[in-house]
């Protein structure tokens, strides 16, 4: 059975950082369906997307592990870990001793943490996680709406600051909610027929044929002086 888009989502955030379009939703529901939870935290660790959030992952035997636990905690649940009522000392020795159990144990913390927060009832970091992935549903819903079902590179920016943003609070929900709608409101959708007939488009934009959404690139005969934005990397997992 597929796994939920909320799975999805939620470990996008945990090992990107980045939020989840309808494109890459829909391929979790076709293509991926199959994939286990366990095999999607892997691809997602294993991404480029995860090794440029996390520096840790280019030299796991060698980088800091506070450093990487500092910006996990930092990712998920928007937490300083030099906030000791938020991270006691006990906690934070902890998972840097258990990093150096294994050589891969870097490459499940954030799912292992999130499990680990969850078991202990820390419903503060859970909130800030599940806050943050809604938001992230939501964003893909809203600019799916609109016409844009696969990101461009600086809607993905978008969706990584507005999620990146949200924490435990209902405050900063609404905060990223009021953004989306912003955000969505700016977003400027052709057909490829509009396309052909709009002289001195802009340089960035989607173009929208059928169902689907695809990005304009310098190569599209339709197109002129549009900037490349090829189908983001999907990551994998619950």
């Amino acid at each position: 059975m597929a796994l939920s888009p909320n799975i999805i989502a939620a470990l996008q955030i945990m090992y990107t950082g980045k939020g989840v379009s309808a494109s890459d939703l829909n391929w979790w529901a076709t293509a991926g369906k199959d994939i286990t939870y366990e095999e999607a935290v892997a691809l997602f660790a294993n991404s480029a997307d995860a090794k440029a959030k996390y520096p840790f992952f280019q030299a796991p035997q060698t980088a800091d592990k506070r450093q990487y636990i500092a910006q996990v905690f930092a990712n998920l649940y928007n937490i300083d870990i030099n906030d000791t009522s938020l991270v006691p000392t006990e906690e934070l020795n902890y998972w840097i001793n258990w990093l150096s159990l294994s050589p891969d144990n870097y490459l499940v913390f954030p799912s292992a943490l999130n499990h680990a927060s969850a078991a202990a009832g820390l419903t503060d970091r859970l909130d800030a996680l599940i806050n943050k992935t809604d938001t992230s549903l939501l964003f893909a819903e809203t600019f799916s709406s609109v016409g844009v079902n696969t990101f461009t590179p600086e809607q993905s920016a978008d969706a990584s600051a507005v999620i990146a943003g949200v924490d435990e609070t209902p405050g900063s929900v609404l905060a990223a909610e009021a953004q989306i709608i912003e955000l969505a409101a700016g977003v400027n959708v052709y057909t490829i027929a509009e396309a052909q007939a709009t002289p001195n488009l802009p340089p960035l934009y989607t173009i929208s044929d059928s169902a689907d959404n695809l990005i304009a690139g310098t190569a599209d005969a339709v197109v002129v002086d549009a900037t490349i934005g090829d189908e983001e990397d999907r990551a994998v997992g619950p």
